[in-house]
């Protein structure tokens, strides 16, 4: 279930942050009940691998259809997909 990072200003200028939880991708609420300034963002998604080698953990971020893997293999890829990204988009 995709999530989403509302934020929004309250009178002193500090930011007030909610995560939503919407089946529908492009959800959108009606953004002018909570303020001036506030707005919507994907949340991050996050997913542990445990290392093939070691007992190291490798975390896969995943932002819209972004992926982001903290593992060696990854940097050294030209594509920036590495075994984690490829077993998540399956």
């Amino acid at each position: 279930m995709p999530l989403f990072r509302l934020v929004n200003f309250n009178k002193m200028g500090v930011p007030r942050i909610r995560i939503i939880k919407n089946d529908d991708p492009n959800y959108s609420p009606d953004l002018s009940q909570f303020g001036k300034g506030a707005f919507i963002e994907p949340y991050p998604e996050e997913f542990e691998f445990k290392s093939s080698s070691s007992d190291q953990i490798y975390k896969v971020t995943k932002v819209k259809d972004n992926y982001k893997c903290n593992c060696p293999g990854y940097y050294r890829s030209y594509s920036r997909e590495c075994k984690h990204i490829k077993s998540l988009k399956k």
